[in-house]
């Protein structure tokens, strides 16, 4: 897996203040992310017949974990809580687990609604005893 902005920027700035100050920003990215992947992989799971609880876990402790962390006191404004899409990424992963996929329609026959069509007339014709 290639690595997530946060790994990018402490890979690539060398200036250890700036590093430090957006430490906790940097921290509750990769956490919010981890959780928005974990509750993609419930959906994932749930879409193709599982049950998805255990990745919901796992993105409701990573979302838990991240909307602790608080920014360093005097370096930024304003100050509390490190905020990444607030009141969007933090709801949708925790309604995720309460979406489900609509029921699949019956596929259809290789000549599509028309000899659908055409099938159910003639089934009915011949129930009826006329002829189609």
């Amino acid at each position: 897996m290639p690595a997530g902005a946060p790994e990018r920027i402490r890979a690539g700035v060398k200036d250890p203040a700036f590093l430090a100050q957006t430490k906790p920003w940097l921290d509750a990215l990769d956490l919010w992310g981890s959780s928005l992947n974990a509750t993609l992989a419930g959906l994932r799971d749930r879409l193709h017949e599982g049950d998805g609880q255990a990745e919901f876990a796992e993105a409701a402790d990573l979302a838990k974990r991240a909307a602790a962390i608080t920014t360093i006191p005097g370096t930024t404004r304003p100050q509390g809580t490190i905020k990444v899409a607030d009141g969007v990424l933090d709801t949708f992963i925790e309604q995720a687990p309460t979406l489900r996929h609509p029921p699949r329609a019956p596929k259809r026959g290789a000549r599509g609604r028309s000899h659908d069509r055409a099938a159910s007339s003639q089934s009915a014709s011949a129930a009826s005893g006329r002829d189609g």
